[in-house]
């Protein structure tokens, strides 16, 4: 996608004050990288988030997907970051500003140092 027609549209109606909201997968392919719950591996998502992947449904992954979870933490690199989106929860902001957590859950964010977790209204920065 990156490079072609379609993508440079989104970047025109982003750059005039378009809104993107993604859900579930239209979530995940924010981050840089997707992950596969299916397929073993990754795959390039849009960078519009800087995080190395984006997990929603955090609170409700089934136990058969907890082990791909872990893997992904241990995939990350020094500075980069993934966050959980639990149900019913949204993470919303501006790309490379604030964001405010609303809803009736968390947002989890790991790096390789931790885990952070963020309630309903409070903000952090994603940059």
């Amino acid at each position: 996608m990156n490079g072609s027609r379609a993508w440079s549209a989104a970047q025109r109606a982003w750059d005039r004050g378009a809104v993107y909201a993604g859900c579930s997968a239209g979530a995940m392919i924010l981050a840089r990288r997707m992950p596969s719950f299916r397929l073993a591996g990754t795959t390039e998502g849009f960078g519009l988030v800087p995080a190395a992947f984006i997990v929603p449904h955090f609170d409700a992954i089934p136990a058969v997907f907890k082990p791909l979870v872990l893997t992904l933490k241990r995939q990350l690199k020094d500075g980069e970051r993934m966050i959980g989106v639990d149900e019913d929860t949204a993470l919303v902001g501006s790309l490379n500003g604030e964001w405010q957590v609303m809803g009736r859950s968390k947002v989890h964010v790991f790096t390789r140092k931790g885990e952070k977790v963020y309630k309903s209204g409070q903000s952090l920065t994603l940059s």
